[in-house]
């Protein structure tokens, strides 16, 4: 069916998964790491949407219609 599976991670920066998505943050809506050692991935990813973005961004290049599905446990 021509789909590509992708797998991303289950952190991601505050900022990918409020900020970009024009999401309001508030306190509980998502688990942060108190001890990150990135700010890149300091936050417990709760949508799926972020992940999906990134990686369509990440490959440009493809041609369109990008056809992805994510798997994960």
């Amino acid at each position: 069916a021509g789909f590509v599976e992708i797998l991303t991670s289950g952190l991601v920066s505050k900022q990918e998964l409020f900020e970009f998505l024009r999401i309001p943050f508030a306190p509980g809506k998502a688990v942060t790491l108190a001890g990150s050692k990135t700010k890149k991935l300091d936050t417990v990813r709760n949508l799926l949407l972020p992940g999906l973005l990134k990686t369509i961004f990440s490959n440009k290049a493809e041609k369109l219609p990008h056809k992805i599905f994510e798997v994960a446990d």
